[in-house]
């Protein structure tokens, strides 16, 4: 199973585009990888509103750190699988942990996505026993799969231009699994 690789980073913040640099260069085209870039907005009262902050990324955020073991928000950071949080310019240790999780055993669920005319089928089938009680949120998160530039005129990255790799552009809850198969 591929592992999911989340960048919380803004336009405002003078240590992200390093770490957007390493989105774009090394995580983004892996194929063992599901990487996304999403922009908060909380560093937007700074001198420049980021043009792609989302209060639902920041939100995202702030539920991981709800969970995770620091229970802080930061940019740049990266959040892996969930589970293992990293500051975004730290290289090594992103992909450390990249190696740490892809070793790590877990249970997978199968998903299925096709699409059917113009619309996206979702199947997704039962867990397996292992994975014990499941009550899961079924999103989508649509992204733009080009680089994006981004010229910034104001706040700590002004006369800069930045660049960004698999910006998320909206979040969508579809649903919930309980384990049990389900279409969407």
């Amino acid at each position: 199973a591929p592992v999911v690789i989340e960048l919380f980073t803004s336009q405002g913040c003078s240590s992200c585009p390093p770490a957007d640099k390493i989105m774009a260069e090394t995580l983004a085209n892996r194929d063992d990888v599901i990487a996304f870039s999403l922009p908060i907005d909380y560093w937007d009262n700074y001198g420049w509103r980021d043009t792609f902050a989302s209060p639902d990324h920041t939100a995202r955020q702030r539920a991981y750190a709800d969970r995770l073991p620091n229970r802080r928000v930061y940019t740049p950071q990266v959040v892996i699988n969930g589970r293992i949080d990293v500051i975004g310019t730290r290289e090594t240790e992103i992909l450390n942990a990249l190696t740490s999780e892809k070793a790590t055993s877990r249970s997978t669920v199968p998903i299925d996505v096709s699409l059917q005319t113009s619309n996206l089928l979702i199947k997704i089938g039962e867990a397996p026993e292992s994975l014990g009680d499941i009550n899961a949120d079924i999103w989508i998160l649509p992204y733009h799969s080009r680089i994006q530039s981004v010229e910034v005129e104001a706040g700590e990255n002004a006369g800069r231009t930045l660049n960004y790799a698999n910006v998320v552009v909206g979040m969508t809850r579809l649903g919930s699994y309980s384990g049990k198969p389900v279409t969407i």
